[in-house]
């Protein structure tokens, strides 16, 4: 499930609150930096069977675990948590060309920082 929210600017974007949605973008992200998820789990300090849960959608991480995730993906919770609306319901190769496109990633930290005022 997506909530839609939206920037002081007026444009759309989804907020994650399903652990499927949630553990899909761990996942997407994961993978775009070529990591394991044993590596990740080593890193979150959270065992391995419980790190498969929460990418496969299974359970939702306790706060402490999201935050290891977080750091040991080097990204923001915003990054994993809120979805530029219009690249969302897209297919896995544009998403992850998103990731990978700085300048795209740039205008996307600019709308979350300026969201955040």
């Amino acid at each position: 499930m997506l909530i839609d929210n939206k920037l002081d600017s007026g444009e759309p974007l989804k907020l994650i609150c399903d652990k499927q949605d949630l553990g899909k973008r761990i996942k997407l992200i994961r993978e775009d930096q070529d990591l394991t998820q044993a590596w990740v789990a080593e890193k979150a300090q959270v065992e391995l069977k419980t790190y498969g849960q929460i990418e496969r959608g299974v359970s939702f991480p306790s706060f402490q675990t999201f935050v290891g995730i977080c750091v040991a993906l080097n990204v923001s919770p915003n990054e994993i948590l809120i979805i530029d609306y219009d690249s969302y319901d897209v297919d896995e190769e544009k998403f992850r060309a998103n990731l990978r496109n700085k300048k795209y990633m740039e205008m996307f930290i600019s709308k979350l920082i300026g969201s955040s005022k």
